[in-house]
């Protein structure tokens, strides 16, 4: 059986409760912000994440959370939202609180009013930086491993040379035995 939410409530709650419940527990930083980059709403999930409760953080602009260095990719993604696109699974680094960086990946969607006029915009970010620590440790590995398998290749390959060379140098010192003139016999004494 189905239960619809057409009519503005379910199992006897409002949907505006319920949805605000549900965004409110996720464990993904769910935040609003108006088309210019002001914060509007903060989730459990989002103070949790960044370090800020919503008191300290709504009404501020979304960039506190940006690196200086990252602040560029903010306007690229606000204008592609602008343009009423959707910024999907976005990896990016942004800013804690106390200062620390945080690895996310980022969606960012356009909210739209009936005229298709952009009202807001909601971002839901989800930590990602033990997944990245995972594949950069994957990496480095992979990068030893093939470095170990490259000086064994080439200590095989120098001491195969050395076996080569010991086998050229042994040849040699038979041709210079061979070379070298023999000592004559002794002669029987003549009695």
């Amino acid at each position: 059986m189905s239960h619809s939410v057409e009519h503005g409530s379910l199992f006897g709650v409002e949907t505006e409760v319920l949805l605000a419940s549900i965004v409110d527990s996720s464990s993904d930083a769910i935040l609003g912000q108006s088309p210019t980059g002001t914060l509007t709403t903060w989730n459990r999930g989002a103070e949790r994440m960044f370090g800020y409760s919503s008191e300290e953080i709504i009404g501020k602009p979304v960039r506190v959370l940006i690196q200086a260095d990252r602040q560029d990719e903010m306007e690229l993604i606000l204008a592609r939202v602008q343009n009423g696109e959707r910024v999907e699974h976005y990896q990016t680094v942004r800013v804690r609180k106390d200062g620390s960086a945080i690895a996310i990946s980022l969606t960012v969607s356009p909210i739209l009013n009936s005229s298709r006029k952009l009202v807001h915009i909601s971002s839901i970010a989800r930590e990602i930086t033990e997944t990245k620590r995972t594949e950069e440790s994957a990496i480095k590995e992979r990068e030893c491993l093939a470095e170990l398998e490259r000086f064994k290749t080439l200590t095989v390959g120098r001491e195969l040379k050395m076996i080569e060379l010991k086998r050229e140098l042994a040849e040699l010192e038979r041709e210079l035995v061979s070379l070298r003139p023999q000592p004559a016999a002794p002669r029987a004494a003549n009695a």
